[in-house]
């Protein structure tokens, strides 16, 4: 088993998709996210619970991106027409890893034209535990100028008992922007958050939740991309009344997804899984970033531009 402890978390982890499998606050003495109770589960890991998300995170319109004048055609896996997640993706591949006292080293090749994404990339994933802090590093080199797009989707849910869904959490992003989406699900246009989307001054999930808004009709609930403000500051703050999560990334953007479409009763570590049973706060690079004329250039790396992000989740 790869365990990662010190006096203030127990983290586990699976070769699979260098997944996140239990992660133990000791403080409250509580295993705060969703993970399968079979780790025979992270083989396929059908709700994505944990792992590693890529080449690409989100969905990408028609499965089309461009490089260098180029267009190249990725897995249509969603409607059979866009791509998500990359396609097949590297969310159950296994990965190679080493660890150490207060780190582990994920490490994984993939070969050109896997999902029709090009170039031959090689990921690197440092999980390192800091106090009540755990730091992931996500840093890959190619051959070529490629499209890469890298997040972790862990799903947590604070709450002692996993039959509460994550509804009554409160949340906090610092974003004053967000992307709607079209009916298909797709990235479509960048807006000024309104009262529902506003997350600026931390309010229960809830508050909101099954206000008649269009778009929260159209992901039935919360599943859409913030554009984060530029500074160094908390990300975003997940809080119940005995524990905070606090996050900071060096990413743009972060996609909330308040597990609208979980799958219901699967067997966790913890509990069955439910609608609205965790939520991901997946910090990741603006997700169908080539439709936005001010992100068009993201999301690409090369011989001597490697990729390089950090996530920070810090419990209090």
């Amino acid at each position: 088993m790869i365990i990662l402890e010190n006096d203030f978390l127990k983290i586990t982890f699976n070769k699979y998709g260098a997944s996140i499998t239990s992660l133990l606050v000791k403080k409250v003495n509580r295993d705060v996210i969703y993970s399968y109770k079979d780790d025979l589960n992270y083989k396929n890991n059908f709700m994505f619970l944990g792992c590693m998300i890529g080449r690409s995170s989100g969905r990408i319109e028609n499965a089309i991106i461009e490089i260098d004048k180029n267009k190249y055609q990725l897995e249509k896996n969603f409607l059979n027409k866009h791509n998500l997640h990359g396609g097949k993706g590297i969310h159950n591949l296994l990965f190679s890893y080493k660890i150490s006292n207060d780190e582990v080293l994920f490490e994984r090749e993939l070969k050109h034209l896997d999902d029709g994404f090009v170039g031959n990339v090689k990921i690197s994933l440092t999980y390192k535990i800091i106090d009540n802090k755990l730091k992931l590093n996500i840093y890959a080199t190619t051959d070529r100028l490629t499209y890469l797009n890298l997040t972790n989707h862990v799903s947590f849910n604070l709450n002692q008992s996993k039959y509460k869904t994550i509804l009554d959490h409160k949340l906090y992003i610092n974003s004053k922007n967000y992307i709607k989406l079209n009916k298909e699900m797709i990235p479509k246009k960048i807006s000024k958050v309104n009262s529902v989307f506003d997350f600026s001054n931390k309010k229960y999930i809830k508050t909101d939740f099954y206000n008649k808004n269009r778009q929260l009709k159209i992901a039935n609930g919360y599943d859409h991309t913030y554009i984060l403000n530029n500074d160094s500051n908390i990300k975003a703050t997940l809080e119940i009344e005995d524990l905070k999560l606090n996050l900071y990334t060096t990413n743009k953007a972060l996609v909330v997804y308040t597990g609208n479409n979980q799958k219901e009763g699967i067997l966790t570590k913890v509990d069955k899984s439910y609608k609205y049973g965790s939520i991901s706060l997946e910090a990741q690079g603006v997700p169908n970033n080539q439709k936005f004329k001010e992100y068009r250039n993201d999301n690409l790396i090369d011989i001597d531009k490697p990729y390089n992000e950090n996530i920070i989740w810090e419990f209090i």
